[in-house]
């Protein structure tokens, strides 16, 4: 959950544990990754609920925003850890190899 300006700090304490325990739980399990949009999406302050929300929903514009920060998010974890990714597509196959060089 992204930071948001609020009156009410207690939103953005919860925000905050909230991004903190998945960070917990991927630190639990192997080849899990969190995308943390309370550390790395921009504020979402009074300007841009004005752009990208209406009636208290994101709008159009908003939803394609954050979806191009995820697809972006996504993109940097598989390029920092390519070998990683490379066999994702065999995951539950026969065609899955444990190790590759």
């Amino acid at each position: 959950m992204p930071k948001e300006n609020s009156l009410d700090d207690k939103n953005n304490e919860i925000r905050e544990k909230h991004s903190n325990l998945l960070n917990e739980i991927a630190n639990i399990y192997s080849n899990s990754y969190v995308i943390d949009l309370y550390k790395h999406a921009p504020l979402f302050d009074e300007e841009f609920k004005n752009k990208f929300f209406l009636e208290g929903h994101m709008n159009p514009a908003g939803y394609k925003l954050i979806a191009i920060m995820i697809s972006s998010y996504i993109d940097y974890i598989i390029r920092k850890d390519f070998k990683t990714f490379k066999q994702v597509g065999f995951i539950g196959t026969p065609y899955y190899k444990e190790e590759l060089e």
